[in-house]
């Protein structure tokens, strides 16, 4: 969802946008989600990466689309992050796209 639209509907969700390039802007262990919406097409910088496990709280899961299932480079990325892929599956009805979870190795 866009920040646009969370502030059209008011919903009372912080909008933070960031740029990828230096630590994220949140207090360690205070962010139960992260999601992201097609965006492992792109060079994701395994720095930014790196941040989620010091901000999510324990328990606490990336949740991602992606376009086809790759695995094996998906696999990597995260583990240079230091998370893990502990689940993906098809998005129903919806040929190529896929969601998974990871988390915190350390979780």
């Amino acid at each position: 969802m866009s920040a646009a639209s969370l502030r059209r509907h008011d919903s009372g969700t912080p909008v933070v946008q960031i740029s990828g390039d230096g630590p994220l802007p949140f207090a360690g262990r205070t962010i139960g989600v992260v999601l992201a919406s097609f965006v492992f097409h792109f060079s994701v910088p395994v720095p930014l990466l790196a941040e989620l496990p010091r901000i999510l709280r324990v328990g606490g899961a990336l949740v991602a689309t992606v376009y086809g299932p790759q695995t094996p480079s998906l696999t990597r990325l995260l583990r240079a992050a230091r998370m893990e892929l502990v689940g993906m599956r098809q998005v129903r009805d919806v040929h190529g796209h896929f969601v998974f979870t990871a988390q915190p190795t350390d979780a």
